[in-house]
Protein backbone atom coordinates (compact mmCIF):
# COMPACT_ATOMS: atom_id res chain seq x y z
CA UNK A 1 0.00 0.00 0.00
CA UNK A 2 1.37 3.40 -0.96
CA UNK A 3 1.06 6.26 1.52
CA UNK A 4 0.26 9.53 -0.25
CA UNK A 5 2.66 12.42 0.17
CA UNK A 6 1.00 15.39 1.83
CA UNK A 7 1.14 18.89 0.45
CA UNK A 8 4.00 20.02 2.67
CA UNK A 9 3.47 23.74 2.15
CA UNK A 10 -0.18 23.61 3.15
CA UNK A 11 0.60 21.22 5.98
CA UNK A 12 3.28 23.47 7.45
CA UNK A 13 1.39 26.69 6.90
CA UNK A 14 -1.84 25.48 8.44
CA UNK A 15 -0.47 23.90 11.61
CA UNK A 16 0.17 26.53 14.24
CA UNK A 17 2.30 24.33 16.49
CA UNK A 18 4.84 23.94 13.65
CA UNK A 19 5.68 27.62 13.88
CA UNK A 20 5.80 27.45 17.67
CA UNK A 21 8.23 24.55 17.75
CA UNK A 22 10.28 25.99 14.89
CA UNK A 23 10.89 29.10 16.97
CA UNK A 24 11.87 27.24 20.14
CA UNK A 25 13.73 24.22 18.77
CA UNK A 26 17.52 24.51 18.69
CA UNK A 27 19.02 24.85 15.23
CA UNK A 28 20.84 21.60 14.43
CA UNK A 29 21.74 19.27 11.66
CA UNK A 30 18.85 18.38 9.38
CA UNK A 31 20.26 14.88 9.05
CA UNK A 32 20.28 14.52 12.84
CA UNK A 33 16.68 15.73 13.07
CA UNK A 34 15.54 13.26 10.40
CA UNK A 35 17.44 10.46 12.12
CA UNK A 36 15.87 11.26 15.50
CA UNK A 37 12.39 11.49 14.02
CA UNK A 38 12.77 8.18 12.19
CA UNK A 39 14.29 6.32 15.15
CA UNK A 40 11.71 7.52 17.69
CA UNK A 41 8.52 7.92 15.65
CA UNK A 42 8.53 5.49 12.69
CA UNK A 43 4.97 4.31 12.12
CA UNK A 44 4.12 0.60 12.15
CA UNK A 45 3.30 -0.82 8.70
CA UNK A 46 4.81 2.17 6.87
CA UNK A 47 6.51 0.73 3.77
CA UNK A 48 8.70 3.86 3.53
CA UNK A 49 10.22 3.24 6.97
CA UNK A 50 13.92 3.88 7.54
CA UNK A 51 13.95 2.36 11.05
CA UNK A 52 12.05 -0.27 13.08
CA UNK A 53 8.54 0.79 14.08
CA UNK A 54 7.75 2.54 17.34
CA UNK A 55 4.24 1.85 18.60
CA UNK A 56 2.26 4.64 20.24
CA UNK A 57 2.52 2.99 23.67
CA UNK A 58 6.31 3.14 23.35
CA UNK A 59 6.46 6.92 22.89
CA UNK A 60 7.63 9.00 25.87
CA UNK A 61 4.74 9.56 28.26
CA UNK A 62 3.47 13.14 27.97
CA UNK A 63 2.96 13.27 31.75
CA UNK A 64 6.10 11.42 32.87
CA UNK A 65 8.57 12.64 30.23
CA UNK A 66 6.98 15.76 28.69
CA UNK A 67 10.26 17.36 27.70
CA UNK A 68 11.40 14.23 25.87
CA UNK A 69 8.16 14.13 23.89
CA UNK A 70 8.37 17.84 23.10
CA UNK A 71 11.94 17.33 21.89
CA UNK A 72 10.70 14.60 19.54
CA UNK A 73 8.00 16.91 18.16
CA UNK A 74 10.67 19.58 17.65
CA UNK A 75 12.99 17.15 15.84
CA UNK A 76 10.19 15.96 13.56
CA UNK A 77 9.15 19.57 12.93
CA UNK A 78 12.68 20.43 11.82
CA UNK A 79 12.82 17.25 9.70
CA UNK A 80 9.54 18.06 7.90
CA UNK A 81 10.54 21.69 7.34
CA UNK A 82 13.87 20.61 5.85
CA UNK A 83 12.55 17.68 3.81
CA UNK A 84 9.00 18.73 2.85
CA UNK A 85 8.58 16.00 0.25
CA UNK A 86 9.03 13.10 2.69
CA UNK A 87 5.55 11.82 3.53
CA UNK A 88 6.82 9.41 6.17
CA UNK A 89 8.27 12.31 8.18
CA UNK A 90 4.99 14.18 7.98
CA UNK A 91 3.13 11.21 9.40
CA UNK A 92 5.78 10.77 12.10
CA UNK A 93 5.30 14.41 13.06
CA UNK A 94 1.52 13.98 13.11
CA UNK A 95 1.88 10.96 15.44
CA UNK A 96 4.23 12.78 17.80
CA UNK A 97 1.98 15.84 17.89
CA UNK A 98 -1.15 13.81 18.61
CA UNK A 99 0.53 11.87 21.41
CA UNK A 100 1.93 15.12 22.80
CA UNK A 101 -1.66 16.18 23.40
CA UNK A 102 -1.63 18.98 20.81
CA UNK A 103 -5.24 19.87 20.02
CA UNK A 104 -4.81 20.33 16.29
CA UNK A 105 -7.68 19.92 13.86
CA UNK A 106 -5.33 19.45 10.87
CA UNK A 107 -3.58 16.48 12.49
CA UNK A 108 -6.85 14.89 13.60
CA UNK A 109 -8.32 15.33 10.11
CA UNK A 110 -5.18 13.85 8.52
CA UNK A 111 -5.29 10.77 10.73
CA UNK A 112 -9.00 10.25 10.12
CA UNK A 113 -8.45 10.53 6.37
CA UNK A 114 -5.58 8.05 6.35
CA UNK A 115 -7.63 5.71 8.56
CA UNK A 116 -10.50 5.84 6.09
CA UNK A 117 -8.01 5.01 3.32
CA UNK A 118 -6.89 1.86 5.13
CA UNK A 119 -3.58 2.67 6.81
CA UNK A 120 -3.26 0.45 9.93
CA UNK A 121 -1.44 2.89 12.22
CA UNK A 122 -3.81 5.71 11.27
CA UNK A 123 -6.75 3.41 12.07
CA UNK A 124 -5.25 2.68 15.46
CA UNK A 125 -4.46 6.33 16.23
CA UNK A 126 -7.98 7.28 15.16
CA UNK A 127 -9.39 4.85 17.72
CA UNK A 128 -6.87 5.87 20.38
CA UNK A 129 -7.48 9.59 19.89
CA UNK A 130 -11.24 9.18 19.95
CA UNK A 131 -11.07 7.12 23.12
CA UNK A 132 -8.94 9.63 25.10
CA UNK A 133 -9.86 13.00 23.61
CA UNK A 134 -13.16 13.36 25.45
CA UNK A 135 -15.01 14.86 22.50
CA UNK A 136 -12.41 17.28 21.12
CA UNK A 137 -13.79 18.89 17.97
CA UNK A 138 -13.18 16.71 14.94
CA UNK A 139 -12.48 13.55 16.94
CA UNK A 140 -14.29 10.33 15.99
CA UNK A 141 -17.48 9.19 17.65
CA UNK A 142 -17.77 5.79 19.41
CA UNK A 143 -18.91 3.82 16.38
CA UNK A 144 -16.00 5.10 14.29
CA UNK A 145 -13.62 4.34 17.18
CA UNK A 146 -14.81 0.73 17.35
CA UNK A 147 -14.68 0.32 13.57
CA UNK A 148 -11.16 1.79 13.38
CA UNK A 149 -9.94 -0.43 16.20
CA UNK A 150 -11.40 -3.55 14.60
CA UNK A 151 -9.99 -2.67 11.19
CA UNK A 152 -6.48 -2.08 12.61
CA UNK A 153 -6.66 -5.38 14.49
CA UNK A 154 -7.71 -7.16 11.31
CA UNK A 155 -4.52 -5.85 9.69
CA UNK A 156 -2.49 -7.42 12.52
CA UNK A 157 -1.63 -4.20 14.37
CA UNK A 158 -0.14 -5.33 17.70
CA UNK A 159 -1.75 -2.86 20.08
CA UNK A 160 -5.04 -2.81 18.22
CA UNK A 161 -5.27 -6.55 18.90
CA UNK A 162 -4.43 -5.99 22.56
CA UNK A 163 -6.99 -3.19 22.92
CA UNK A 164 -9.64 -5.17 21.05
CA UNK A 165 -9.08 -8.09 23.41
CA UNK A 166 -9.65 -5.67 26.30
CA UNK A 167 -12.85 -4.51 24.62
CA UNK A 168 -14.12 -8.08 24.35
CA UNK A 169 -13.19 -8.68 27.98
CA UNK A 170 -14.85 -5.60 29.46
CA UNK A 171 -17.09 -4.20 26.71
CA UNK A 172 -16.70 -0.91 24.85
CA UNK A 173 -19.31 1.85 24.42
CA UNK A 174 -22.07 -0.75 24.40
CA UNK A 175 -21.01 -1.53 20.83
CA UNK A 176 -18.59 -4.35 21.70
CA UNK A 177 -20.26 -6.87 23.98
CA UNK A 178 -18.33 -8.78 26.61
CA UNK A 179 -17.14 -12.06 25.15
CA UNK A 180 -14.14 -13.54 27.00
CA UNK A 181 -13.74 -16.37 24.49
CA UNK A 182 -13.38 -13.84 21.67
CA UNK A 183 -10.96 -11.92 23.89
CA UNK A 184 -8.84 -15.08 24.19
CA UNK A 185 -8.98 -15.72 20.44
CA UNK A 186 -7.87 -12.14 19.82
CA UNK A 187 -4.96 -12.48 22.26
CA UNK A 188 -3.96 -15.74 20.59
CA UNK A 189 -3.68 -13.75 17.35
CA UNK A 190 -1.57 -11.13 19.13
CA UNK A 191 0.89 -13.86 20.07
CA UNK A 192 1.44 -14.58 16.36
CA UNK A 193 1.86 -11.15 14.83
CA UNK A 194 2.73 -10.35 11.24
CA UNK A 195 5.79 -8.08 10.79
CA UNK A 196 4.91 -4.62 12.11
CA UNK A 197 7.05 -2.92 9.49
CA UNK A 198 9.63 -3.61 6.78
CA UNK A 199 12.49 -3.17 9.28
CA UNK A 200 12.48 -5.08 12.53
CA UNK A 201 12.19 -6.38 15.12
CA UNK A 202 10.87 -3.40 17.02
CA UNK A 203 12.38 -2.42 20.37
CA UNK A 204 9.22 -2.96 22.40
CA UNK A 205 8.33 -6.36 20.94
CA UNK A 206 9.47 -8.45 23.93
CA UNK A 207 7.55 -6.25 26.40
CA UNK A 208 4.47 -6.39 24.21
CA UNK A 209 4.57 -10.19 23.96
CA UNK A 210 5.05 -10.47 27.73
CA UNK A 211 1.94 -8.33 28.30
CA UNK A 212 -0.05 -10.32 25.74
CA UNK A 213 1.05 -13.59 27.28
CA UNK A 214 -0.10 -12.35 30.68
CA UNK A 215 -3.56 -11.56 29.29
CA UNK A 216 -3.59 -14.95 27.58
CA UNK A 217 -2.70 -16.73 30.85
CA UNK A 218 -5.41 -14.84 32.77
CA UNK A 219 -8.08 -15.87 30.27
CA UNK A 220 -6.88 -19.48 29.99
CA UNK A 221 -7.11 -19.84 33.77
CA UNK A 222 -10.63 -18.42 33.95
CA UNK A 223 -12.40 -19.95 30.95
CA UNK A 224 -13.73 -23.39 30.10
CA UNK A 225 -12.79 -25.08 26.82
CA UNK A 226 -9.04 -24.69 27.34
CA UNK A 227 -6.76 -27.70 26.88
CA UNK A 228 -4.84 -29.14 29.83
CA UNK A 229 -1.54 -28.27 28.15
CA UNK A 230 -2.61 -24.65 27.61
CA UNK A 231 -3.84 -24.35 31.18
CA UNK A 232 -0.62 -25.83 32.61
CA UNK A 233 1.44 -23.38 30.56
CA UNK A 234 -0.75 -20.50 31.75
CA UNK A 235 -0.45 -21.61 35.37
CA UNK A 236 3.35 -21.71 35.21
CA UNK A 237 3.46 -18.22 33.68
CA UNK A 238 1.00 -16.80 36.23
CA UNK A 239 2.81 -18.36 39.19
CA UNK A 240 6.18 -17.00 38.05
CA UNK A 241 4.66 -13.55 37.52
CA UNK A 242 2.94 -13.62 40.90
CA UNK A 243 6.20 -14.52 42.62
CA UNK A 244 7.93 -11.59 40.91
CA UNK A 245 5.29 -9.12 42.14
CA UNK A 246 3.11 -8.81 39.03
CA UNK A 247 -0.37 -7.97 40.36
CA UNK A 248 -2.23 -9.14 37.25
CA UNK A 249 -0.50 -12.51 37.38
CA UNK A 250 -1.14 -12.77 41.13
CA UNK A 251 -4.86 -12.39 40.44
CA UNK A 252 -4.69 -15.09 37.76
CA UNK A 253 -2.79 -17.41 40.10
CA UNK A 254 -5.35 -16.87 42.88
CA UNK A 255 -8.11 -17.76 40.40
CA UNK A 256 -6.32 -20.99 39.54
CA UNK A 257 -5.93 -21.93 43.19
CA UNK A 258 -9.52 -21.05 44.10
CA UNK A 259 -11.21 -22.93 41.30
CA UNK A 260 -8.73 -25.68 40.46
CA UNK A 261 -7.60 -24.40 37.08
CA UNK A 262 -4.54 -26.40 36.07
CA UNK A 263 -3.94 -27.34 39.71
CA UNK A 264 -5.91 -28.93 42.54
CA UNK A 265 -8.23 -26.38 44.17
CA UNK A 266 -6.71 -25.02 47.39
CA UNK A 267 -8.76 -22.14 48.85
CA UNK A 268 -6.47 -21.73 51.85
CA UNK A 269 -3.42 -21.31 49.61
CA UNK A 270 -5.41 -19.00 47.33
CA UNK A 271 -6.20 -16.78 50.29
CA UNK A 272 -2.57 -16.73 51.44
CA UNK A 273 -1.50 -15.76 47.92
CA UNK A 274 -4.13 -13.00 47.71
CA UNK A 275 -2.87 -11.54 50.99
CA UNK A 276 0.37 -10.70 49.18
CA UNK A 277 -1.40 -8.17 46.95
CA UNK A 278 -0.32 -4.53 47.15
CA UNK A 279 -3.99 -3.55 47.04
CA UNK A 280 -4.01 -2.37 43.43
CA UNK A 281 -4.79 -5.60 41.58
CA UNK A 282 -7.66 -7.99 41.04
CA UNK A 283 -6.44 -10.30 43.80
CA UNK A 284 -7.87 -7.79 46.29
CA UNK A 285 -11.40 -8.27 44.93
CA UNK A 286 -10.93 -12.02 45.20
CA UNK A 287 -9.60 -11.66 48.76
CA UNK A 288 -12.68 -9.62 49.65
CA UNK A 289 -14.91 -12.34 48.20
CA UNK A 290 -13.11 -14.98 50.27
CA UNK A 291 -13.33 -12.87 53.43
CA UNK A 292 -17.06 -12.43 52.99
CA UNK A 293 -17.71 -16.11 52.29
CA UNK A 294 -15.24 -17.49 54.80
CA UNK A 295 -13.47 -19.21 51.91
CA UNK A 296 -10.03 -20.57 52.74
CA UNK A 297 -10.17 -19.16 56.29
CA UNK A 298 -12.37 -17.30 58.79
CA UNK A 299 -14.95 -14.86 57.50
CA UNK A 300 -14.20 -11.17 58.07
CA UNK A 301 -16.75 -9.07 56.17
CA UNK A 302 -15.70 -5.80 57.80
CA UNK A 303 -12.15 -6.24 56.57
CA UNK A 304 -13.52 -7.05 53.10
CA UNK A 305 -15.43 -3.78 53.12
CA UNK A 306 -12.32 -1.88 54.20
CA UNK A 307 -10.31 -3.41 51.35
CA UNK A 308 -12.92 -2.45 48.79
CA UNK A 309 -13.17 1.08 50.13
CA UNK A 310 -9.41 1.59 50.11
CA UNK A 311 -8.33 4.35 47.71
CA UNK A 312 -5.71 2.03 46.20
CA UNK A 313 -8.39 -0.32 44.85
CA UNK A 314 -10.44 2.33 43.03
CA UNK A 315 -9.37 1.37 39.49
CA UNK A 316 -9.63 -2.43 39.86
CA UNK A 317 -12.20 -3.93 37.44
CA UNK A 318 -15.15 -5.37 39.34
CA UNK A 319 -14.37 -3.58 42.60
CA UNK A 320 -17.02 -0.86 42.23
CA UNK A 321 -19.80 -3.25 41.27
CA UNK A 322 -19.01 -5.57 44.17
CA UNK A 323 -18.88 -2.73 46.68
CA UNK A 324 -22.16 -1.28 45.41
CA UNK A 325 -23.92 -4.64 45.58
CA UNK A 326 -22.76 -5.23 49.14
CA UNK A 327 -23.82 -1.79 50.33
CA UNK A 328 -27.19 -1.98 48.56
CA UNK A 329 -27.82 -5.39 50.12
CA UNK A 330 -27.01 -3.86 53.52
CA UNK A 331 -24.83 -6.84 54.35
CA UNK A 332 -21.70 -4.95 55.40
CA UNK A 333 -22.91 -1.66 56.84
Amino acid sequence: MRYPALCAGAFLASVSWIACHAQTAPVGSLAAAIDACDKEATAPFDPRAKAPPVHAYEFPDDLVEPEKLKALVAACTEAVAGAPGEGRLQFELARASLLNGDDNAVVIALIRRLAAEGYPEAMYLNALNGNISGGVAGSPEPREIVESLGAAAEKGHAYALLNLADAYQYGLYGLVKRDPHRALATIDRAMNLPPQGPIGPWAGEAAFLDKARGMQATLRLSLDGVSDAQRSEALAFAKAGAESGNEAMLAAYVTALRFGRGIAANPAEARRAAEKSNGRGGAIVQLAQMLIAGEGGPADPQRALALLRDEKSKSIPGRGEMLADLLIDGRLT
